[in-house]
């Protein structure tokens, strides 16, 4: 059985690098993770895509623990 608290903790350390990645990558300062996804959804930069292509996987994996944080109620005790 999958502790919650776990999937929370896996969330976060990748939000992290990814906002880690980007900012090395771009040279840029972003603070959180809500913030990338803004920036990514406001840039027509090219590059910026396939830096998000490139790191399909970690945003899945985010995308798939909201959406079990969705679906269960419980999920911040575990």
């Amino acid at each position: 059985m999958i502790d919650t608290r776990d999937l929370a903790e896996k969330r976060e350390e990748l939000q992290t690098n990814l906002v880690d990645s980007f900012n090395d990558y771009f040279e840029t300062e972003i603070g959180d993770f809500d913030e990338l996804i803004k920036h990514i959804d406001n840039s027509d930069n090219e590059d910026v895509e396939e830096w998000r292509d490139y790191n399909s996987n970690d945003f899945d994996h985010i995308e798939a623990i909201d959406y079990i944080e969705d679906e269960i109620t419980e999920f911040p005790f575990g």
